[in-house]
């Protein structure tokens, strides 16, 4: 929650122009890293029943956590975007 106050809130805040750097690179290099943590630890938890390349793996955690969880997030994101303005 700090790290998109920090983002919606920036242009309120006086800051210097070496923390605007900093803002306009860690904001998204930290949401870069939170990302692929999330991407990382569901491909740990839910990895492909198969080794064999193939143009479609499947994916057993896909209809039944990976999924929902994306819609959820992306829920959560438009509620709060609504909801700030």
């Amino acid at each position: 929650m700090g790290l998109i106050n920090l983002v919606l809130n920036v242009t309120r805040i006086r800051l210097t122009p070496l923390e605007r750097v900093a803002c306009v690179v860690l904001v998204p290099a930290a949401s870069f890293a939170l990302f692929f943590g999330l991407v990382f630890s569901l491909a740990y938890f839910f990895p492909p029943s198969s080794t064999d390349l193939s143009g479609r793996l499947s994916f057993p955690g896909a209809g039944k956590v990976v999924w929902p969880l994306v819609g959820l997030l992306i829920g959560a994101t438009v509620w709060f975007v609504i909801t700030r303005r």
